[in-house]
This record gives C-alpha cells, structure tokens and sequence, in this order.
C-alpha cells in the first residue's frame, strides 16, 4: 500500500558517487514514508542523505534490530496518515 512505511535500504558502505545515486534516487521518488536503516560503522555521509529525502535514520552497529526500526516505522506512519 502506498500509505505504508517502508524500510528503504540497508548501506554497509557508501562511496560518495554510491551516496550521490541514491541522494537522486530518492529526490526522485519523493517518498515521504521512507525510515533508513544504516550500518554505522561504514556508512558516511547518511546523515546528509536523511537531511536531503527528510527520512529518519535507525542506526546499527551489528546487525539492525526489530526493535528500533519499527519504533521508527511507527513514527512515519503517524505521520502519512
């Protein structure tokens, strides 16, 4: 469904021509129900990709949890309701 949240991509490593596609990709798809998981430890530059498409981030150090990204999840559906 269109209305509903989506957990968007998981970067482990982003090169800035990586980052710079998907800064495009989503300008493009304007979503505005996007939450962004992302690996901390070899993500840079995330924090402009969440300024740039508006999306949260949910940080990870090992491995993403349930926990925290639906948490998020249930943020951004409260808000495209």
């Amino acid at each position: 469904m269109a209305n509903q949240p989506n957990a968007a991509f998981t970067a482990r490593f982003w090169t800035p021509e990586y980052l710079e596609d998907k800064l495009r990709k989503l300008r493009r798809a304007q979503c505005d129900n996007l939450v962004l998981v992302v690996y901390r430890g070899l993500a840079s530059g995330a924090d402009a990709l969440s300024e740039m498409s508006g999306a949260p981030i949910v940080w990870f150090e090992k491995k993403p949890r349930i926990g925290p990204v639906m948490e998020a999840v249930a943020r951004v559906a409260t808000l495209v309701r």
